[in-house]
């Protein structure tokens, strides 16, 4: 067998990041460990939301992430071996069958969010105290809550878990404002502190119609790009940004580390009787639901039991032509999602 003294790009001229990237640590035969992968969507999955929230949150077009709000467990050897792949030079995964990345298109049709309309933007020049009891009713006392533009989470779900049998629209729309803040936190801008969220988007959702005319979806995908050219750095320890999303759109594309659905459980985690199946689960509902959420309620079987760090990097090593999909979304499959997903899966 050939020995490959330098195992790195043979023509440095467009990989110029490679000193400092992570792989340069894996070539060098240096102990790299599984990365910490900050998943918080946890601490979302037993909330009981009023469906008078959820008419607001529809309104602002988070209904389809409300959808992907479930304890997935995440493969976190999965996800650090993609992340060894992930170039900042390109913001791609370099593969043995070539480059692939997640796309607009593919936030579109995995989450349902909007990739089209008005650009999320954040402001530094407001008191974000004052702009919390404005929109959510409530001014955050102790500087441990609320430091600079970060809220914690636990504040907002002691304050807004239980939404008043008897709120008006006011206090209806700051719980919808309050659960659409914490949606973001723990999925679409999920941070290293794991209990915060920023409230530099809160603005935005002043109102509702308005919130639904930015791209959401972009800034999802923008800021999973920036946590992964910050992860796939040398001396890097953990993955953030929306990981769910991430390790889906793997198993959707790239066949190495996915899971075979052999059935579906009830969201009670029991399973469901015998039923004629459904073309995406028999949880999703036509038009309203991304294409994401099949994988959230389905009962998983590996083909093999190796899993690991190493196993999936000597595997993505070997990775053959049969072992991606790149066109994995059927038209069949297209019809069932809500118009985001349906419309924008060219981009």
């Amino acid at each position: 067998m050939e020995v490959i003294a330098d195992p790195g790009s043979s023509d440095r001229s467009v990989l110029t990041l490679q000193a400092s990237h992570r792989s340069e640590d894996v070539w060098l035969g240096m102990d790299v460990q599984v990365d910490r992968c900050r998943e918080h969507l946890r601490g979302l999955s037993h909330l009981h939301v009023d469906p008078r929230v959820l008419a607001y949150v529809r309104a602002a077009g988070f209904f389809t992430l409300h959808r992907l709000v479930a304890t997935v467990p995440l493969d976190r050897a999965l996800l650090t071996a993609l992340l060894e792949r992930w170039r900042q030079e390109t913001h791609s995964f370099h593969l043995p069958v070539g480059e692939v990345t997640v796309t607009l298109g593919d936030v579109a049709v995995l989450t349902g969010l909007e990739v089209h309309g008005r650009a999320v933007t954040g402001t530094a020049c407001r008191q974000w105290v004052d702009e919390c009891e404005r929109l959510l009713g409530i001014r955050p006392v102790l500087r441990t809550d609320l430091q600079g533009s970060s809220l914690r989470m636990p504040w907002l779900r002691e304050h807004f878990q239980v939404l008043p049998p008897d709120a008006d629209e006011v206090i209806i729309q700051q719980h919808a404002r309050a659960y659409i803040l914490m949606m973001m936190g723990a999925s679409i801008f999920a941070d290293k502190s794991g209990n915060e969220v920023q409230v530099l988007h809160l603005p935005l959702l002043e109102r509702f119609d308005v919130a639904a005319q930015f791209s959401w979806g972009s800034a999802t995908l923008a800021y999973l790009y920036r946590q992964l050219c910050r992860g796939c750095q040398r001396g890097s320890t953990e993955l953030r940004g929306f990981l769910l999303l991430l390790q889906i759109w793997s198993w959707e594309y790239i066949h190495i580390g996915r899971p075979i659905i052999v059935g579906y459980h009830g969201i009670d985690g029991q399973p469901l009787p015998d039923e004629p199946p459904r073309l995406l689960g028999p949880h999703h509902v036509r038009g309203e639901d991304p294409l994401g959420r099949r994988w959230l309620y389905a009962g998983l079987s590996r083909m093999s039991s190796a899993t690991g760090l190493g196993v999936y990097r000597d595997a993505l090593d070997r990775m053959s032509e049969d072992q991606i999909t790149w066109m994995p979304f059927r038209p069949d499959m297209l019809a069932e999602l809500p118009p985001a997903g349906r419309e924008h899966t060219h981009i």
